[in-house]
């Protein structure tokens, strides 16, 4: 059955779509304010009140750069990992992950906090929210 919606009801569910999404930014933008103003004051942040998601967004080449790292080439990068002399660390932007092809390693954000810094998932996801 083909459901046939006349100009003003497509609008309609168009702008409501609109609407959703806008809704949606709000509540993002909402929740970077409520942490920066965590961030800023001396309580502990109770870091599990940020949706993965958004942790997982951090794009790796601000993490990369936070770590000291420079770019030598279009999304190629010395492997924080391993000892490298010439750069084999490649970051796929489109999914925000990152390949080694000297030490084989990859993965998201987290993953290159975690085997880069030797430390724990909960201290990697600390690091990447004070990177928001």
């Amino acid at each position: 059955m083909i459901l046939m919606l006349n100009r003003d009801e497509s609008q309609k569910w168009f702008i409501m779509g609109e609407i959703n999404k806008a809704d949606e930014e709000i509540a993002k933008v909402n929740r970077q304010i409520k942490f920066q103003s965590m961030v800023s004051s001396d309580k502990p942040i109770p870091y599990n009140i940020v949706p993965l998601e958004d942790i997982k967004a951090i794009p790796i080449k601000v993490v990369m750069e936070s770590m000291g790292y420079r770019e030598h080439a279009p999304r190629l990068y010395l492997c924080p990992i391993h000892e490298d002399k010439h750069p084999s660390f490649r970051i796929h932007p489109n999914q925000n992950t990152f390949k080694c092809f000297a030490c084989n390693a990859g993965g998201s954000n987290i993953d290159l906090l975690i085997h880069s810094q030797n430390i724990e998932i909960g201290e990697a996801i600390k690091q990447l929210i004070n990177l928001m």
